[in-house]
């Protein structure tokens, strides 16, 4: 067994899945309309500020500015295929973190043994 072989199918796999795929196809859709792409992507800027802040233990100032991200969600999530977009993107988020987890515990045992 030649396990690039076994990587390669995985990645055909999730190139073929219906989680990839629905999210490309309604993020192609939604960013057609580029006031919506910019909105999301002031939104994503806005959470990794939030991140870092929290990092730093800016407590403060991540609150005040996760107060201002909650409203840009609310504001985004009012737009039905925004809202389809981040659901699909979640779905997708899910199947990457599954995978992860199924190898990592799968070398985990491994090495365990």
């Amino acid at each position: 067994m030649n396990i690039y072989d076994k990587i390669n199918d995985l990645a055909s796999a999730i190139k073929q899945s219906s989680e990839l795929n629905d999210y490309v196809a309604i993020k192609k859709e939604v960013y057609k309309d580029l006031e919506k792409k910019k909105q999301i992507e002031d939104f994503r800027q806005k959470q990794i500020e939030v991140q870092s802040l929290g990092m730093e233990g800016k407590q403060q100032e991540a609150e005040a500015k996760y107060a201002i991200l909650q409203q840009m969600y609310q504001i985004l999530m009012q737009d039905e295929n925004i809202k389809k977009m981040f659901d699909a993107e979640v779905k997708f988020d899910i199947l990457v973190g599954d995978m992860y987890k199924i190898l990592g515990e799968s070398i985990r045992e491994a090495i365990e043994d």
